[in-house]
Formats: C-alpha cells, sequence, structure tokens
C-alpha cells in the first residue's frame, strides 16, 4: 500500500458524493466504507501518494459544495505502516451498498446528461434581462430572455478564484487530456491556462 486516503463526513450522502469524486479524479481503490456513531461515515482509499491527495482534495471539494458541516474531516497517510493493512482492508458489506449507490448515481448522470446537450450551461449566464411589451392584439405579451455570455477574461477571474481541487475536477469534466501523474503536479497557473484554452475554442466554435 503506497497511501491510504481518509474523508470522514456527516451522514451518507456526503460520503458518496466524496466517493464519486475521488473515483473520478484519480486512479484510486476504494477500500472500506465505515459507519460509525453520531451519523459519521469514513471512506477510504488507496493508491500512488499523489493519487491519493488528489482525490481526497477532490472529495473535500464535491463534500462541501453540498454543505461546508457535512465534511467532518481528511487524512492522507503515506507508505503506511503494513501492520495498519488488515484494519483498513477488513471485509465491509457497507462497501457494496456504497457501489450500488454510485452506480445509480451515474446512470442518473447520464440521463441528465443526454438533457443537458440541449440546454446551454447555467455558468456561461452572467445575465438574463426580461422584456415585456403589451399591445392591443391576441399577442399582447411577449417576454424576451437575452443572455450574455462570460468573456475569455471574465472566465479566466472565475477560474483563479477556484482551488486546486476544484481546478483539477473541473480539468477532468472538461475531458481536457493530461495524464494522472501529470494532472496531480499540476500547479494552478498551467490549469486555469488549459481551462481558457479550452474555453476559448468552446467560444469560437459556438459562434462559427
Amino acid at each position: 500500500m503506497k497511501a491510504l486516503g481518509l474523508i470522514e463526513t456527516y451522514g451518507f450522502i456526503g460520503a458518496i458524493e466524496a466517493a464519486d469524486a475521488m473515483l473520478k479524479v484519480a486512479n484510486i481503490s476504494l477500500l472500506k466504507l465505515e459507519k460509525v456513531r453520531g451519523g459519521l461515515v469514513t471512506i477510504t482509499v488507496e493508491g500512488d501518494v499523489g493519487a491519493v491527495k488528489t482525490a481526497v482534495e477532490a472529495g473535500e471539494s464535491a463534500v462541501q459544495r453540498l454543505g461546508v458541516k457535512l465534511l467532518y474531516g481528511s487524512h492522507v497517510i503515506p507508505r503506511p505502516d503494513a501492520q495498519l493493512v488488515p484494519f483498513v482492508k477488513k471485509k465491509n458489506e457497507s462497501i457494496a451498498a456504497l457501489q450500488d449507490d454510485l452506480l445509480s448515481a451515474n446512470n442518473s448522470t447520464e440521463e441528465r446528461k443526454e438533457i443537458s446537450e440541449h440546454i446551454e450551461p447555467a455558468d456561461r449566464i452572467v445575465d438574463t434581462e426580461v422584456i415585456v411589451s403589451v399591445g392591443t392584439d391576441e399577442k399582447n405579451a411577449e417576454t424576451i430572455e437575452e443572455k450574455a455570455v462570460l468573456s475569455v477574461e471574465e472566465y479566466k477571474r472565475q477560474l483563479e478564484k477556484k482551488k486546486a481541487a476544484e481546478l483539477r475536477a473541473l480539468i477532468v469534466n472538461n475531458n481536457i487530456y493530461v495524464t494522472e501523474e501529470e494532472l496531480s503536479k499540476m500547479i494552478r497557473r498551467k490549469m486555469i491556462e488549459l481551462l481558457v484554452d479550452k474555453y476559448s475554442r468552446q467560444l469560437k466554435n459556438d459562434k462559427e
């Protein structure tokens, strides 16, 4: 075992969200789901040190987006002692339930993706103005929505406010190809450059 990563949340929903984000962003293995008293749930993963650190950061950000109070704590143990292995790899029946929930979540995500292909992403809409014109004929009320798209500079400023883990998650979600090792070592400036380049090309394609 090269590294051990742990995230502890309040409630099962936060645990599922953390595990889903961790598995998507890095090449790690999900070892264990453990429920303890007080509504706490611990997710345990293993993998390379860099991958586990990246995964734990992504898991923290995912849980905090649900609610800051849902995250109880997190920790990464590089190269844990061999005597810990029997404890962290002990058979846990709850992991099967988590895998079923993650599978259901992924299926729901695919359904939402099919619908969202016909909907403009919300993060690109910065202003909406509604104009109502009144007339004397049957069409006396007409609503017009004007949507302004973020400029490249505005998008870059938004990225600069995000944490490294959030930027890594955006790179994965935007299908920007980088190896796992490159992503785990990539500095914020480089990640922002990649995302801005992808956004610029997307804007250009939308105009054509």
